[in-house]
């Protein structure tokens, strides 16, 4: 009702927010991971959850915001199960360097940078986004929960777990593994900033792919013409 939203004689603030009713990626992981996989959640899907991360996060990043804190728990899923990227809560603005001041503590240790863990700098910037945005490309594709990809002796100390991590530590892709999907991961969690792809650079080389390349190379089960449909709405609607 009326009441629970705004208080009488008040004028209060309130947002409402589109119902996402296939609710987020990480439930759509956990229900893989325990064998009870949604029948849409397939290839196609998963591949059209990475085109528009991809596309709205390089809007995101165009406009000089940073997410920081970019992971399945938030990613949406509309009645398509198409992908909205939501919780903007630590979401900040970079400065004219393209580089930003601020607290270092902020965002979910798994996804969480090596740049940000070790604390040498305070200044980081959209590259902290890509990585968060390679692990959780590896949870996608690999079936994988937060708390499956690195084993529990490696996190059970978070001392010695952002140690591993700023050495160079990441989630073991398995051998069967798109080598396609595979290359794009490794470049996204790489420590070294410079070598992480922008979410444009990302978005651009899959949509080439889709629509010039191979692109059963990535799985062979994929439903090309459904991506290519997906590819025409995303350049559409952003």
């Amino acid at each position: 009702n009326d009441y629970s939203l705004i208080k009488h004689g008040k004028n209060n603030a309130t947002i409402i927010m589109e119902y996402m009713p296939n609710k987020t990626v990480a439930s759509m992981i956990k229900d893989e991971s325990e064998n009870v996989a949604n029948p849409h959640w397939n290839n196609t899907t998963k591949m059209k959850v990475i085109l528009g991360v991809s596309r709205g996060m390089a809007c995101l990043h165009d406009k000089n915001f940073i997410h920081r804190d970019l992971k399945p728990d938030n990613i949406f899923l509309d009645e398509n199960y198409n992908p909205k990227i939501g919780d903007f809560g630590t979401s900040r603005k970079v400065d004219k360097m393209n580089e930003i001041t601020m607290t270092l503590n902020v965002g979910t240790p798994i996804y969480m940078a090596p740049e940000l863990l070790s604390g040498e700098t305070k200044k980081y910037s959209w590259e902290v986004d890509i990585y968060s945005f390679g692990i959780t490309m590896y949870q996608i594709f690999v079936g994988k929960k937060a708390d499956e990809i690195y084993t529990k002796n490696e996190t059970r100390s978070k001392y010695r777990f952002y140690k591993s991590v700023i050495a160079g530590k990441r989630p073991i892709i398995p051998k069967n593994f798109s080598l396609q999907l595979g290359s794009i991961i490794k470049c996204c969690w790489d420590s070294c900033i410079n070598s992480r792809p922008s979410f444009k650079r990302i978005y651009d080389y899959l949509k080439e792919e889709f629509e010039n390349g191979e692109p059963k190379a990535f799985f062979p089960d994929i439903d090309v013409s459904e991506i290519r449909r997906y590819i025409s709405y995303l350049d559409c609607i952003i």
